[in-house]
């Protein structure tokens, strides 16, 4: 007696979709650990990050409440390079 070829197909493509979902489930778990990871070490970058820009305006502020005339006329000089720069490059 001879195997039904349907029958051994359907079998077959049984196995196969039981064996992509678990592998499915596999890479779904790495991916869960992968994004933990991350999460834990984009933290620990970000909060010297965070630090370094809550210091640099600090600074900032200071410097502009020291010498405003000053800190005006830089503003207004980067303003104007960037303005230049940006304008030949349409050129």
């Amino acid at each position: 007696m001879t195997a039904d070829p349907v029958n051994a197909d359907d079998e077959a493509s049984a196995a196969l979709k039981a064996r992509l979902a678990e592998v499915a489930g596999i890479a779904s778990g790495l991916l869960k650990d992968l994004a933990k990871a991350v999460r834990a070490r984009s933290r620990s970058y970000a909060t010297p990050a965070g630090q370094t820009v809550e210091e640099a305006q600090r600074f900032l502020v200071e410097r502009v409440k020291a010498r405003p005339v000053t800190a005006m006329f830089a503003g207004l000089g980067a303003g104007l390079l960037i303005g230049l720069l940006l304008s030949s490059r349409g050129k």
